[in-house]
């Protein structure tokens, strides 16, 4: 991913809360996915992403959205410890396997269908990861 692609899903994130498609939660959870994707961007490209994700977290924090959902955590940790294995592209894509896979299975045992989609939404990422490794492998 690049910071043009991290750009064009965040301006879509604040254009959707500023018009207000996206509630509270809605954009804590846009919020976190984005922040997903920052975390697979070049240090430089990474520290401008971390700057757009400062001012969309005013917004949120203005939206009094309360607490990101207990699954909404988790598969934030899911997605923040396969994003840290620094191995083989090998080592790398199947940590992010594992971790598209235990999303799921955490995205299947919400009663709320809301957050089983907010945790999905947290797997593309790391699907993008696995996929863009696997090309600079061939």
């Amino acid at each position: 991913m690049t910071y043009e692609d991290f750009r064009r899903e965040y301006d879509a994130v604040l254009r959707a809360g500023m018009g207000g498609g996206l509630d509270g939660l809605g954009l804590r959870d846009e919020l976190a996915r984005l922040s997903a994707f920052a975390g697979q961007l070049a240090p430089a490209d990474r520290d401008r992403a971390t700057a757009d994700l400062d001012e969309l977290r005013v917004i949120v924090d203005g939206q009094d959205a309360g607490p990101t959902a207990p699954a909404t955590e988790e598969a934030l940790a899911i997605v923040t410890r396969a994003q840290a294995v620094q191995g083989t592209n090998a080592e790398r894509i199947a940590a992010a396997e594992q971790a598209v896979a235990e999303l799921n299975d955490l995205a299947e045992v919400q009663a709320d269908e809301r957050d089983a989609r907010a945790v999905l939404r947290l797997a593309e990422p790391l699907t993008l990861l696995a996929t863009s490794l696997q090309l600079e492998a061939e």
